[in-house]
């Protein structure tokens, strides 16, 4: 298994979910899902760690996501406050 390479459009990479989710500025959990859903290959590092491959599209298709901003938490009992 290669380590980071340059990503272009024939190019894959083998990455822990951890690694992915930097990669794809997601959480872990998300890339788990993505990987069940899509089918992506997986296999076991060394390390214990399961690894799935990256395409380059995988990771344009991120990049051209805007980024949600993380919402603001509502207070729950705010309306009690206003008297």
């Amino acid at each position: 298994m290669s380590g980071r390479t340059r990503m272009d459009d024939s190019t894959t990479e083998w990455l822990t979910y951890e690694q992915a989710a930097e990669r794809l500025h997601v959480s872990p959990a998300a890339v788990r899902a993505r990987a069940l859903r899509g089918g992506w290959r997986r296999q076991p590092g060394n390390d214990g760690k399961a690894r799935v491959l990256i395409t380059a599209d995988v990771v344009r298709a991120a990049a051209e996501q805007p980024r949600e901003q993380p919402r603001k938490r509502r207070m729950r009992y705010a309306h009690m406050s206003r008297r």
